[in-house]
């Protein structure tokens, strides 16, 4: 069997139509590869696994479709299965969003994923987490939470960079209102 995408229909034995309107219709895919994507400030990750072993493939080629067909990146796993995307390229606008992920593994196996769908959503399981932070992420606090007119407010703060690094002597400006 060659690689690629297949299509079932089914329709009533009774109708004698040539129209697919009338038929029950679903694409699919016979694969091995398995892919997790997970979107982070240093870009789209990919991970590559055998659904029959659960084990990293090594050396899928990955291509990443923009939804006007434009290739907008290509990559290759590596040994633990990873392959990441800039993060410009997920960033696109109009014709250049993206749309789909295929993965090859040699000549005999192929998957792609849906981009544009929404990824599985934790939210209701209590795994939400906080947004990703910017390029620097600052947490600030003070001694206690309620002051009177004209009291001296005490505050700390405590500032990381992208990498989760302290990030020393940075002039910061807080603004009470």
């Amino acid at each position: 069997r060659k690689p690629g995408v297949d299509v079932l229909t089914a329709q009533a034995v009774d109708d004698h139509s040539d129209e697919y309107d009338s038929r029950a219709t679903q694409w699919f895919v016979v694969s091995d590869i398995g892919l997790s994507t997970y979107t982070g400030q240093d870009g789209l990750n990919v991970f590559a696994r055998s659904l029959g072993s659960a084990k990293p493939i090594t050396g899928a080629e990955l291509t990443l479709l923009a939804r006007n067909n434009e290739i907008l990146g290509t990559a290759t796993t590596d040994a633990e299965g990873r392959a990441v995307f800039n993060p410009g390229l997920t960033r696109g606008e109009g014709g250049m969003v993206p749309a789909v992920l295929m993965a090859k593994q040699g000549d005999n196996d192929f998957v792609f994923l849906d981009m544009g769908r929404a990824g599985f959503d934790l939210s209701d399981r209590g795994v939400t987490g906080r947004p990703a932070p910017g390029a620097l992420d600052v947490y600030a606090w003070t001694e206690r939470g309620i002051y009177r007119v004209g009291e001296d407010v005490h505050v700390a703060a405590l500032a990381r960079d992208g990498a989760a690094k302290a990030v020393e002597n940075l002039p910061l400006t807080f603004i009470f209102t």
